[in-house]
């Protein structure tokens, strides 16, 4: 089989927040607008001090997010998404996002990085829980 050596675009504007459980870590991208080659998947790594730890294998190229339900409360992790072709190739890092868990579950907002203005928070419709959104962007 032929393998071409192309790397594949990064993803973008990778965001990081905690969710309602104090455990729970959610990370989301934007997909490439461009890349030479198709991107097939991501995987999303970690790390504390040290060596890049997969967190993912690779997940399929239509998801954009991931939630994480393992770490550990008053953490600080490091976290970085790569793009991976249908070969394997897998693409330079998307920036790094550094986020520090809290030890208790929260509905505060959380800055999506230091770059952006945007925030996510946690939501309870009042009126019909079936058709609201449990986020949104600010």
């Amino acid at each position: 089989m032929w393998s071409s050596g192309v790397r594949p675009s990064p993803p973008s504007n990778v965001s990081v927040w905690q969710t309602d459980r104090p455990h729970a870590v959610h990370i989301s991208w934007q997909r490439p607008t461009y890349s030479a080659v198709t991107v097939a998947g991501y995987v999303v790594e970690y790390r504390t001090v040290g060596q890049w730890v997969p967190l993912t294998d690779r997940l399929p190229a239509y998801r954009n997010e991931y939630r994480w339900t393992t770490a550990s409360r008053g953490a600080t992790y490091r976290f970085r998404v790569r793009s991976i072709s249908s070969t394997g190739v897998r693409s330079e890092p998307a920036r790094t996002v550094s986020f520090q868990t809290s030890g208790k579950p929260t509905n505060r907002f959380y800055p999506r990085d230091a770059m952006h203005s945007a925030v996510f928070a946690t939501a309870t419709c009042p009126v019909r829980p079936s058709v609201c959104h449990s986020r949104y962007c600010i």
